[in-house]
Order: C-alpha cells, then sequence, then structure tokens
C-alpha cells in the first residue's frame, strides 16, 4: 500500500470532494479517481459513497481513513527520531489518566523541557484501555494509568497513591458527612468513569460491583463531571486532588473521602519489546529519577 496514495486518499477525505483534492495536491481527477479505484480493489472495500454534493467515506473507508492517519503519523515520527541531530529533539506522545499523579509528572516534564527546549510533548487525557490502545497501535509511546497494566506492556509503579471518594454539591446530603461508608451511596444517583466498572479495588469496598451502584451518568473526565454535579444531576466517584484551584468548582462541589480509606496506585506504561525513541527513554530514566522509583518498581518481562 502506497503511503503517498494514503496521504492523497487523506486529503480527499477531509475535502469531501476528489475535484478539491486534485487542487490541493496538484494532481489530475483522473489520476485521483484511478488511485483510489486500485485502492479500492487493494482493500476489496469500497471507500466512498459518491453524491451531486461530493463524496464521503463508507464504513471501511472511514477506518481505513482513521489508519491512514496514524500510519502516517507514525512515519513523520520515524523520520524525527532517526534523523541526525546533536541536540536532542523530537516528540514524547504520552496519554494520561486523570490523577493527582500529574502534577508530580508535569514538575518533571517541565524539568525535561528546560533541558531540551526541541522536545516538545504532545499529552493525551484518556481512560485507561483507550491509553492502552493507544500504545498498542503506535499512538503513544508512555501513559500514565491508575490500574495495573496488561502482562503485554511494561511498566513502572509509581509511589503516589490516589485516594478514592466523593464529589458532591455543597449542601448536599453527602457533603455534611466526614467519611462515606458504602451504605451511603445505596439509592443515590452516581456518576463515574467507565473504567471505575473494572476497578477491583472499588469493587471490593463497596462489596458489590460498581455497575450495580444507581449509575446517572457515565464520564471519562471530570470537568464535564463537575457540570453534572453542578445541575444535580448526581455524585462523582474519583480520586481526591482531581478539580485542583478551579474556583468555579470548588465553590459549588466538595470532596468527601471514603471511609474505610481507599487508595488506587499509578503506574507508567510502554509497550514490553517495542524500543522508545531516544526522547522517550531519556523522560522515563528522569521520571525514575524524579519520581524516586527505584528497580524494584519496574517491571520489563
Amino acid at each position: 500500500m502506497d503511503l503517498r496514495v494514503l496521504r492523497y486518499f487523506i486529503v480527499a477525505v477531509e475535502a469531501k470532494s476528489i475535484n478539491e483534492a486534485s487542487r490541493q495536491l496538484y494532481v489530475t481527477q483522473p489520476t485521483l479517481t484511478r488511485q483510489f479505484h486500485e485502492l479500492e480493489e487493494e482493500v476489496g472495500h469500497k471507500l466512498f459513497e459518491r453524491s451531486k454534493n461530493g463524496i464521503k467515506p463508507t464504513e471501511k473507508g472511514l477506518l481505513l481513513y482513521q489508519r491512514a492517519v496514524e500510519v502516517l503519523d507514525m512515519v513523520s515520527r520515524m523520520k524525527k527520531e532517526i534523523k541526525t541531530s546533536d541536540k536532542l529533539e523530537g516528540v514524547i506522545s504520552f496519554a494520561a489518566a486523570e490523577t493527582p499523579t500529574m502534577l508530580n509528572i508535569a514538575k518533571v516534564m517541565h524539568e525535561f523541557n528546560q533541558k531540551n527546549p526541541f522536545v516538545y510533548f504532545d499529552l493525551m487525557t484518556a481512560i485507561r484501555q483507550h491509553a492502552l490502545n493507544y500504545i498498542e497501535n503506535g499512538i503513544c509511546e508512555l501513559a500514565l494509568t491508575v490500574h495495573m497494566p496488561d502482562p503485554s506492556f511494561a511498566f513502572l509503579k509509581i509511589h503516589d497513591k490516589n485516594r478514592f471518594g466523593i464529589y458532591t454539591l455543597k449542601g448536599s446530603v453527602l457533603s455534611q458527612k466526614q467519611k462515606i461508608c458504602p451504605q451511603d451511596l445505596r439509592g443515590l444517583p452516581m456518576i463515574m468513569s467507565k473504567t471505575m466498572f473494572q476497578n477491583k479495588a472499588l469493587e471490593g469496598w463497596l462489596g458489590f460491583p460498581p455497575i450495580n451502584l444507581r449509575i446517572a451518568a457515565t464520564c471519562d473526565f471530570i470537568n464535564n463531571a463537575v457540570m453534572l454535579v453542578k445541575s444535580s444531576l448526581g455524585h462523582i466517584i474519583a480520586f481526591d486532588g482531581l478539580i485542583g484551584d478551579h474556583s468555579d468548582f470548588n465553590n459549588a462541589v466538595v470532596f468527601v473521602p471514603f471511609e474505610p480509606t481507599l487508595y488506587s496506585e499509578s503506574y507508567i506504561v510502554w509497550k514490553k519489546d517495542r524500543m522508545l525513541s531516544q526522547p522517550a527513554r531519556i523522560f522515563l530514566d528522569e521520571l525514575k529519577a524524579g519520581l524516586k522509583i527505584s528497580d524494584k518498581n519496574e517491571a520489563r518481562t
């Protein structure tokens, strides 16, 4: 499969017109049409739906578009990684869960960037499964997750612990409590990320699977979840320290910790048996030093 044709295909999908793609690429329309026809024959599926308003990708065409974007992005990063240079440069792609641990990682990022100004971070907020998929598919090199990764991944176990509790509207019944017990949550509308459904520590604390709570909404990112709390939709199960100093949020919601206290650990994850780029390898070493992670907390095999 020709990378040049994949680039043409991406442009055509985004332009929604072969005519417009032809203009942008300085390639004749008959040439593009022929190459797209050959691409359809190669993959064995129709890739475009054509109408008087232009073109749009079929289901298979959309899948090819998404994968083509990933492939060309990886090729671009590969060229940057292997280019000879006296200075460290490039991109460190990093997928991160919403966890207070990110604050300490951000401090290491700052120190690393001060020493290596030609390296920048491509930071993606992602729940655990999305982050692991990004690593598996080469979209990112490193990830921060809050659950033990699968055996196919190497990881560093971080000393920081994430304390579970409830974000609730000030003035609510739960906001009047000093601690939250499992029985306090029965019958109340809850908001949580889908990742929490698979959290064995939370299940052990509750005494039953989290999905058996009264779920008002699932929401993977804390800012949107807090908006739901402010509208009185429910109470968020999440980690302490996520909303920081955001005055609008702090004026509206309060955090109440679980009793018995419940913590979740964090991990830096990367793909086992895949060589990291030079910037990512050096940054990983600086993470170990900056977060004081010993070798016994590293698993590569």
